[in-house]
């Protein structure tokens, strides 16, 4: 008579468990195509892009299977001699090892979500480590460019220079009047963070002005729900908030009928895209500034790197810029790096 072991072998092989990891990849690249997002760390990757990451997931997958190792037992010091076992057969660049770890990352999450079990963290705690988490050189992604202290405080006190009597006292209203909503655009950018597109967008019922540290001052904005980025609250500015309220006097006192907060005309039209640009190019070359590439973005820079100087936390300042890819926020930590010369 046969007699059943005394404990249940429930290892997997080696072979099992390379074939399971590949499985997992191949679950994982469908699952991107799925969701098809446009977020460049959810987005569906590209063939080759496939290739190269199908090719380290397998190369990590016989690691573990040599070691009769399964995902859940994989911890740091693993990664670590998985990593130095490959750098002994190619050059790795802290940028290569960083796009290995956020693969890894991908994945762990993945494989957490399809089995209702915590995710494995160790890929995530190296990724946390300085001399990883800042490893991407300027040639792969240019620091973003953002004004100076000096730079910015020039163009809020040009963007603060009109008044509500110059406007009733013009000699052309209508010229005076865009000038103003001109500037207050660009206010929205640099003291919000507002996105152009979301400018466009904002209506007069967006604009909060009740419960502010200064009575009549706007000091919060809530920006609508666009594409994959869900409606959010981005705070203002005290000098930005001054400058909208002027021009909420302007548009009352011009009577512009209908609720986009920054009309295209004086009959209360919805803004274009091109005017848009049009007006913060005229804007930035008014104040001064010679640019090249979005002014937009480099205000939109300037008013994140400001808040995180400012000792604001990273997940609010994200949130605030609209970015749904925590990755997109990296790029600031880098500028952090050294003393910000930024107001």
């Amino acid at each position: 008579m046969r007699t059943l072991p005394l404990f249940a072998d429930s290892a997997l092989t080696s072979v099992q468990i390379e074939a399971s990891l590949c499985r997992l990849f191949d679950e994982y690249v469908q699952r991107r195509i799925e969701v098809g997002s446009t977020y460049r760390s959810r987005r569906p990757w590209r063939p080759g892009t496939e290739a190269v990451y199908r090719s380290v997931w397998c190369s990590f997958a016989r690691y573990c299977a040599e070691r009769g190792m399964e995902l859940d037992q994989v911890d740091e010091d693993a990664l670590h001699h998985y990593l130095s076992l490959r750098a002994h057969h190619e050059a790795l660049s802290p940028a290569h090892i960083r796009r290995t770890l956020q693969l890894f990352r991908w994945l762990f999450r993945f494989e957490a979500q399809r089995t209702h079990r915590s995710a494995n963290t160790s890929a995530e705690s190296l990724l946390n480590r300085p001399e990883i988490k800042f490893a991407l050189t300027d040639i792969e992604e240019p620091l973003p460019e953002f004004l100076t202290a000096a730079e910015s405080r020039r163009l809020i006190n040009f963007l603060s220079s009109l008044t509500l009597k110059s406007i009733e006292a013009a000699e052309n209203p209508a010229m005076a009047w865009m000038e103003l909503r001109n500037r207050a655009a660009v206010a929205l950018c640099l003291g919000g963070g507002v996105k152009p597109g979301e400018i466009r967008s904002l209506k007069l019922d967006d604009v909060t002005i009740e419960e502010g540290k200064v009575t009549g001052i706007p000091w919060r904005l809530t920006i609508p729900a666009s594409g994959n980025c869900p409606q959010r609250q981005s705070p203002l500015a005290g000098w930005a908030g001054r400058v909208l309220a002027l021009w909420l006097k302007g548009r009352s006192f011009l009577k512009i009928p209908g609720d986009w907060l920054l009309p295209s005309t004086l009959s209360g039209k919805q803004w274009s895209k091109r005017a848009l640009v049009m007006a913060f190019e005229s804007v930035m070359s008014d104040a001064g500034f010679i640019h090249k590439g979005s002014a937009a973005n480099k205000l939109r820079h300037t008013f994140a790197l400001r808040q995180l100087a400012d000792g604001k936390k990273v997940d609010d300042v994200q949130r605030w810029l609209g970015f749904q890819d925590p990755d997109s926020m990296i790029k600031y930590s880098r500028v952090l790096q050294k003393p910000v010369d930024v107001i």
